[in-house]
């Protein structure tokens, strides 16, 4: 009476360039069709659609990594460090002056997002530059910091190159121990699948943090240094300070999140926990007017409103007060006219729990671009 449902789906063939699929970026960054109308998810089968707009994801953020490095001038860096091309390898961007700049800046993206990439849907549904990392490039380079684009999401080799995740087999999945993770006799004369454990350094999003840090941010020159960390990124983020408190709590002046995942609950040091109230801030979708403050204990500093409805649009509707407060740091000489050792005599993050929630209490400051007063 009923006819069972084939397991195999059929996967579509696209061209593997825009103009062949179809579309173009207009002048204003902004994907559509060959004939100028902008790119509709909805125009075509469901299927069809989830697959061409994966498709479309991954032409633009190969686009994106061309801009980065031949417009902005970022090199392609392969991961683990001596690895080339040719091995499995992740990539991060970095800018030639990453360790001689003073000045340093660190993205760190949402889980599941290819490097270079803030948000895939303003990314395909609005404009590219605004939901990849190009127009926080620009400022940044413009403002003469260094930077480093982090890619704490592409932990799988599959079928000769890094990937989000693996593909799904067509048979069922058997546990193999070791290096493999999930997969299928038949899968594996299909593809070649291995989890980054040949480099332990680099297997999550939490350990390619640390790499980077380790390997990158603390040998670098750099005494100012600012991150931005979207949602998951923001945990990763957390979790590289606390290992590295005693080398970077005088250097990274400021962290913006985004809808930040970390919670101080995890934290062993309260010296980490007080270096947070004071020196990061968490942008978060919301009904209340922009820069209103919204309390989440959890988190440890302040959050407040972006004023976007929906979580995407965040890191987008956030750049102008992020670079214009960051302007303001960079002027207030008693803020960034440290030696990178330390900001007075006076700080000492060894505090109590009882010290720190009295510091966490009254201490606050104003963020001088907007008059709004934020936690900086």
């Amino acid at each position: 009476m009923f006819r069972r449902k084939s397991k195999n789906k059929t996967l579509d063939v696209f061209p593997n360039n825009l103009h062949d699929t179809g579309y173009m970026i207009d002048a204003n960054g902004q994907l559509c069709y060959l004939s100028g109308k902008p790119y509709n998810f909805h125009d075509g089968i469901r299927r069809q659609s989830i697959q061409l707009y994966d498709h479309l994801v991954d032409l633009l953020t190969e686009h994106v990594g061309k801009l980065l490095i031949n417009e902005h001038g970022l090199e392609e860096t392969y991961l683990p460090i001596g690895n080339t091309k040719d091995d499995i390898h992740t990539k991060i961007y970095l800018s030639p002056d990453v360790f001689e700049n003073e000045k340093m800046m660190v993205f760190v993206p949402c889980t599941g997002y290819p490097v270079g990439v803030w948000s895939r849907r303003v990314m395909v549904d609005h404009s590219v530059p605004d939901g990849s990392m190009l127009k926080y490039t620009e400022r940044a380079r413009q403002l003469g910091f260094s930077l480093i684009i982090t890619n704490p999401n592409e932990v799988y080799w599959c079928n000769g190159k890094a990937v989000l995740a693996l593909p799904k087999p067509s048979v069922g999945y058997k546990k193999i121990p070791g290096l493999i993770k999930s997969i299928s006799t038949n899968f594996l004369t299909r593809y070649i699948l291995i989890l980054l454990k040949c480099d332990t350094e680099n297997d999550t999003p939490e350990a390619h943090i640390n790499y980077v840090f380790k390997n990158f941010i603390i040998p670098s020159g750099a005494k100012k240094i600012f991150i931005i960390a979207d949602t998951y990124g923001g945990h990763c983020v957390v979790n590289a300070m606390e290992k590295y408190f005693e080398k970077l709590r005088y250097r990274v002046r400021r962290i913006d999140f985004v809808t930040s995942t970390h919670s101080i609950d995890n934290l062993k040091s309260n010296g980490v926990k007080l270096w947070i109230q004071q020196r990061c801030r968490n942008w978060i979708n919301s009904d209340k007017e922009f820069g209103q403050e919204i309390n989440d204990p959890k988190l440890g500093c302040i959050s407040y409103s972006s004023g976007s409805k929906f979580q995407e649009f965040i890191i987008r509707d956030i750049i102008e007060i992020t670079f214009k407060s960051l302007i303001c740091q960079l002027n207030y000489k008693e803020t960034w006219d440290t030696d990178g050792e330390s900001d007075t005599e006076d700080e000492n993050w060894d505090l109590s729990e009882v010290e720190v929630a009295r510091v966490m209490a009254n201490t606050k400051i104003i963020d001088m671009s907007e008059g709004i007063e934020l936690t900086v």
